[in-house]
């Protein structure tokens, strides 16, 4: 089965956020890496070694996204961010999809 992995790129309280989607039916899992890394995490490249993959395989649509000031995801320093900031960003993200 291939699977159709596409970029999702949001304006979100005037910042981008990033990352990547795949399916649209089942319940959502919301993908969220920690801090040095990026939404790419979630898909890796080996045969066997993508949990976005996976996910969408047993039924669920997978949103995985660079947090407010990593990787794509720029323009905030996740330093200066409290978390508390950054969940709210992302809900907003996900409200977006």
């Amino acid at each position: 089965m291939t699977v159709a992995v596409e970029r999702f790129e949001v304006v979100v309280d005037g910042g981008l956020l990033v990352g990547e989607r795949c399916g649209s039916a089942g319940p959502l899992v919301v993908a969220l890496h920690g801090g040095g890394s990026s939404a790419g995490y979630w898909d890796g490249p080996a045969p066997g070694q993508s949990f976005v993959r996976l996910a969408l395989q047993r039924g669920f649509a997978v949103l995985a996204l660079d947090r407010p000031g990593y990787g794509a995801s720029g323009g905030a320093d996740p330093a200066t961010l409290r978390i508390s900031q950054q969940v709210e960003t992302l809900f907003d993200a996900i409200d977006a999809w």
